[in-house]
């Protein structure tokens, strides 16, 4: 599937002729020349990645670059003519993966593009893991928690304890991690567990 590119230049001669030459390159190309435009594209067609100019026409560059990278989740690139030590600040401020000074040969845009879906791909990848990993952490820890409850309701070791927990699980045909939230649950609501069935 080709990738699609918000291309967002008030540059017409430099929006049209990168853009030409992306579609060349097999790439789908959104165009925006200003920033407002920049981002209702990239609301209404979530592309791939964004190349923006910094100096814009109503909403800014680095505006729309914080848009898309903290609402959207949008890779970022700047392709700008200015090169201060200000205006680079404020764009990796703004959450952008990569900045390159105009004049700019299609072939660097190109690489520059490749290699930040790669590692946007790679930050998607982990921010999976983590999350995964979290949820994994955060079941674990129920579990643990609802052995303790039973172990100190049920004057129990904390092997019992795991045990009367996953007996319960099976006879019940639930997960282990659904029935520790449960007896976590109860516990707030009640004094004793011993009352209160699994």
């Amino acid at each position: 599937m080709n990738k699609t590119i918000l291309l967002a230049d008030d540059d017409r001669l430099i929006l049209g002729t990168m853009s030409r030459g992306l579609r060349l390159s097999g790439y789908n190309v959104l165009e925006a020349a200003s920033g407002d435009t920049a981002i209702k594209l990239a609301q209404d067609q979530k592309p791939d990645i964004a190349v923006l100019d910094i100096r814009m026409p109503g909403v800014t560059g680095i505006d729309v670059a914080k848009h898309l990278v903290q609402i959207l989740d949008v890779p970022v690139i700047f392709l700008s003519a200015y090169s201060d030590e200000d205006t680079v600040k404020a764009a990796i401020a703004s959450g952008c993966m990569n900045y390159l000074v105009k004049p700019c040969s299609l072939e660097q845009l190109i690489l520059t593009i490749e290699a930040v879906i790669e590692r946007n791909k790679e930050i998607i990848n982990l921010k999976y893991e983590n999350k995964q990993l979290d949820k994994a952490l955060s079941q674990s820890r129920s579990v643990c928690i609802a052995i303790g409850l039973i172990m100190k309701n049920q004057l129990l070791t904390e092997e019992a304890a795991f045990d009367y927990l996953r007996k319960n699980a099976r006879d019940q045909r639930r997960k282990i991690t659904e029935l520790a939230e449960e007896v976590i649950q109860t516990f707030a609501g009640q004094d004793n567990l011993s009352q209160t069935h699994l």
